[in-house]
């Protein structure tokens, strides 16, 4: 619990040491540094405590960020290999994907939501949440916008517009897990499971091999609007849980249903927890897991289509999952990689000869 608060606030842990990354205050850069890990943990244990009963909610975990933006970022070069960049803004790029999670890195973070809404409706959480994954993408976008209007950016604001690709990468990989898309309420001390399922960066690699020329076409589209990148992401993700076969093992047969009995923008069995929210499917919060239950009560009305798990053991296989969160994570790295040249091709279109090359 101590580490993933760390995490989350740009702090992270090297032995008996804290190592916290860089971060602004108004128009001062704090720089990278080091701090023995006792010195600090009383603090932290009190402030986590605090910040856990906030009911943040979160997507995907920090880490598994910058391993999606680090994929995104070896194929996206793989696709594109004249468009190079220097070390620095490559690891800038990957640092904050994952850094725009730390609360010292993006001080309205105690305010925003993690789910997608269209519409700005979903209203307050306990902490006072009310700025959704939408405005938050927009602001963003409309800050890279700016920067990429001058023609003469000096090198702290290169870096600046690095940064902001590496959060705007963050959001557009959110809308890759179903519960933030549909969206179903979940929080730092309920997590939804997709969210930390492991990704497998071979797996991920071998897909991108054995469909090269497809992906590399569907990144480098010219004339793409980033406009439409986070809709269509969220509704690739909608479609993924509510029309992918999902096949489950009844005691000794195999029956077709969808990913639907884990999110369901449909059925409710159970009163929400947030108004402007939807609930679990008839399978719940339990991806990953392999034993399976219909988790409705039979006075939350009949669901027929699985009456059978109520008496049979019911079974949905790990290799299940792994395609599946396979295919997600293939989805949010492919948008990224739509992300990053859509926006270097706006650097290489004003600011040609600035554009950083490879050290």
């Amino acid at each position: 619990m101590v580490n993933l608060f760390l995490q989350s606030v740009g702090i992270f842990q090297t032995g008996r040491t804290l190592r916290i990354e860089s971060f602004s205050i108004g128009l001062f850069r704090i720089g990278s540094f080091s701090v023995r890990r006792s010195s600090v943990l009383v603090i932290v244990v009190t402030f986590a405590v605090c910040w856990l009963s906030t009911g943040k909610a979160l997507a995907y975990e920090p880490n598994l960020h910058s391993q999606l933006s680090a994929e995104a970022l070896r194929q996206y070069q793989q696709c594109n290999p004249s468009d190079a960049w220097s070390v620095k803004y490559r690891d800038l790029f990957v640092q904050y994907s994952k850094l725009e999670d730390s609360i010292l890195h993006n001080p309205n973070r105690g305010r925003q939501w993690h789910f997608y809404s269209p519409k700005g409706d979903l209203g307050l959480s306990e902490s006072g949440a009310q700025i959704s994954l939408n405005t938050r993408f927009y602001e963003l976008l409309d800050a890279a916008d700016r920067m990429l209007k001058n023609p003469f950016l000096q090198e702290f604001e290169f870096k600046k517009l690095y940064e902001t690709m590496g959060r705007l990468s963050h959001y557009v990989q959110d809308v890759t897990v179903p519960a933030n898309v549909i969206p179903i309420y979940h929080w730092s001390g309920q997590r939804d499971r997709f969210q930390s399922y492991s990704f497998k960066p071979a797996t991920a690699s071998g897909v991108f091999e054995q469909n090269r020329d497809s992906i590399c076409k569907a990144v480098l589209q010219e004339g793409a609007q980033l406009e439409t990148l986070l809709a269509e992401t969220a509704r690739q993700t909608l479609v993924a849980a509510e029309k992918e076969s999902l096949s489950v093992i009844v005691g000794k047969t195999q029956q077709v249903f969808t990913w639907s009995l884990f999110w369901s923008e449909h059925h409710q069995c159970h009163q929400r927890e947030k108004e402007k929210f939807k609930d679990y499917g008839l399978f719940g919060n339990r991806f990953g897991l392999t034993q399976m239950k219909d988790r409705c009560d039979p006075d939350d009305g009949p669901s027929p289509i699985l009456q059978f798990c109520k008496e049979t053991e019911c079974k949905v296989t790990k290799s299940q999952y792994d395609e599946f969160s396979s295919r997600r994570h293939m989805a949010a790295i492919t948008a990224t990689q739509k992300l990053l040249f859509y926006l270097h091709t706006k650097i290489r279109q004003r600011l040609e000869k600035q554009v950083p090359q490879f050290d």
